[in-house]
């Protein structure tokens, strides 16, 4: 009869691949799978850091030590007569630094500013939050290694680091940059360049150098 056939459409001929339970143990397999491989995509570069030789995590900039990076960097061009022209901050997280300098308006000689991060998640954040904010065309964000972007094309360079990056970066610095560039290094301070100046205490603080280095033309 009808209801007999309706009864045992899924008999034991039936494949179990096709069965409601089968699938439903299937779907919920590769949604299982798919999340899992989502998070661990997006989780991955934070987690990373914690596994190299040296450690740089992220931690956005508070507030404070952003008023002090740019009240720097207008001591530089101000009383320093330092051309702040292109700007780079390394390792840039979220690009709050970025932004907050475009945003701030009171450095006259600031050009572009970029951001070089190895967090491919930040790195895409941070060129969302720049079209979003009206700056796309002053600012640029690139998914790289921080030792192994060159710095020569820079006047001044702003860096959120930790103790063990110091010394390696201060090389790195002195060995890219040319002529009067700007320096701007928070947290900890470079290990061998006198500071031009310095802002705030403990964890916010901010320490500014203006070296004279070797001229572009050499």
């Amino acid at each position: 009869s009808d209801s007999t056939v309706e009864t045992n459409w899924l008999d034991d001929s039936t494949p179990s691949a096709l069965k409601p339970s089968s699938l439903s143990r299937l779907v919920v397999t590769c949604a299982i799978g798919t999340i899992t491989a989502s998070m661990t995509y997006f989780l991955a570069p934070f987690v990373a850091p914690a596994f190299r030789r040296i450690c740089l995590p992220y931690v956005p900039a508070t507030t404070k030590q952003l008023n002090h990076v740019s009240e720097l960097l207008h001591l530089a061009e101000t009383q320093g007569r330092r051309h702040i022209g292109k700007l780079i901050d390394i390792g840039s997280g979220d690009g709050r630094v970025v932004l907050s300098l475009l945003a701030c308006g009171g450095l006259k000689s600031l050009e572009t500013a970029s951001g070089v991060e190895l967090n491919r998640p930040l790195v895409w954040w941070s060129r969302l939050a720049a079209w979003k904010s009206g700056y796309s065309r002053r600012s640029s964000f690139y998914h790289q290694n921080l030792w192994k972007y060159n710095l020569t094309p820079f006047q001044t360079v702003v860096v959120f680091g930790v103790d063990t990056m110091m010394k390696p970066l201060e090389e790195k610095l002195l060995s890219e940059l040319r002529g009067e560039p700007v320096i701007v290094a928070c947290r900890f301070p470079l290990p061998t360049l006198p500071p031009y100046a310095k802002r705030g205490s403990g964890p916010d603080i901010a320490y500014l150098y203006l070296p004279e280095l070797k001229s572009r033309d050499h």
